[in-house]
């Protein structure tokens, strides 16, 4: 279960407005080239339109120039519970832990899938939470052309966030470890 804390506390962590929008990115601890190259060639945009980013670039990732006052980026982040605390939307790859822990915090979700995994896993991840109102997908050849436009429309849209947090609480199995055990446990 990810420890929610309150969106100010999780925002002055970050140093950032809480009442402006916050755009969480992560491609996990090694980074996902697309989703950064994608943000970074907009990133004046988010300034432009008054979005603040929270960004795990993961280790190998180094940009060159000013990095903009609205941008907390680091390579990696121990504090994801703050990060979804005070995000409004994430941008994540849909690995099966990225989305359990999507929908467990209530975060409304682009997903960018891995084309680079076995049967294709991710994307069938992401079509589930999709198929539920509490994501979309773009793809990974679309990224570059289409991610930062759909994250400022999805950003811009505080009634879609509403319905997409109340799909993925529906969504979600916080207690998907316990009841395992306990199918586990009544056939034994």
């Amino acid at each position: 279960v990810i420890e929610k804390v309150s969106r100010e506390e999780a925002c002055t962590f970050f140093n950032l407005d809480a009442n402006k929008p916050i755009l969480f990115i992560t491609g996990g601890s090694l980074g996902a080239r697309i989703l950064n190259e994608s943000i970074y060639n907009d990133i004046n945009l988010f300034q432009e339109k008054g979005i603040q980013l929270i960004w795990q670039t993961g280790q190998h990732y180094k940009f060159e120039g000013e990095i903009p006052s609205n941008v907390y980026l680091k390579p990696f982040l121990r504090e994801m519970n703050l990060a979804y605390s005070c995000a409004d939307v994430v941008i994540s790859r849909s690995g099966a832990l990225s989305c359990s822990e999507i929908a467990a915090a209530g975060v409304p979700a682009i997903f960018v899938p891995s084309t680079n995994v076995t049967d294709d896993h991710q994307t069938k991840n992401a079509q589930h939470l999709c198929k539920n109102g509490g994501a979309v997908m773009v793809s990974d050849k679309d990224a570059k052309d289409n991610l930062v436009n759909t994250a400022i429309a999805l950003l811009s849209n505080k009634n879609e966030q509403e319905k997409m947090k109340t799909a993925l609480k529906e969504s979600a199995r916080p207690n998907a470890t316990q009841t395992i055990v306990n199918e586990i446990e009544k056939n034994l």
